[in-house]
């Protein structure tokens, strides 16, 4: 039988955090924040797409940022060559600060002549992209991956896109999705991913 403890507290100055114990492991409810040693360093933290950090901490004399990571909650499908954006993925950077981009996304499309493209919306900066499976091929750049087939038709498969993006302000990173052909669908499922480690 699952317990549920509301409000326990230990270690200052955050101290008001809500647990959740199952008998399968421990699940931490949205607004968690947990900090290392006595409370005083960054605390990580929990919202409904992902965990990430306030800032940067140390351990074992080296600095450490742990990645923020953002997650698709629902399929989203797209039948026209004008972008359906993946809100799940949006992330907001510092500006000025540098990160590492790794996008995994679980897609579909209706046809193997049909590409599932990838674009960029939003965020003011420079997005480079690279599909890392393409030996020495760079054939995703300026934050755009515009392939024009498919390898299977209307069965899963995944998009593995990684890149930098120097931010240059505030402004939301954001991506969507394209059909290659207008009236031929294409989805990313539910699922997919992305994660973004500031470089410090």
């Amino acid at each position: 039988m699952a317990v549920s403890l509301a409000s326990y507290s230990v270690g200052t100055p955050d101290n008001a955090y809500q647990w959740y114990l199952h008998s399968s492991g421990v699940s931490l409810a949205t607004g968690f924040r947990a900090s290392l040693g006595d409370g005083t360093a960054t605390h990580l933290w929990l919202d409904s797409n992902g965990i990430g950090t306030t800032g940067t901490f140390t351990h074992d004399g080296m600095i450490v940022t742990p990645s923020r990571c953002q997650r698709l909650t629902a399929t989203v499908s797209n039948s026209t060559t004008t972008e359906a954006n993946l809100p799940g993925l949006a992330f907001t950077p510092v500006s000025g600060a540098a990160y590492a981009v790794d996008l995994t996304l679980v897609a579909t499309s209706a046809a193997t002549t049909t590409g599932v493209q990838i674009t960029n919306t939003g965020g003011a900066g420079t997005l480079y992209l690279c599909e890392p499976a393409t030996a020495l091929g760079i054939v995703a750049t300026g934050g755009s991956y515009s392939p024009t087939s498919a390898p299977v038709a209307s069965t899963a498969f995944v998009i593995t896109l990684r890149g930098v993006f120097v931010a240059g302000s505030a402004a939301p990173l954001t991506f969507a999705v394209k059909s290659e052909v207008a009236s031929s669908s294409v989805s990313i499922l539910a699922g997919s991913h992305a994660r973004y480690t500031k470089m410090t």
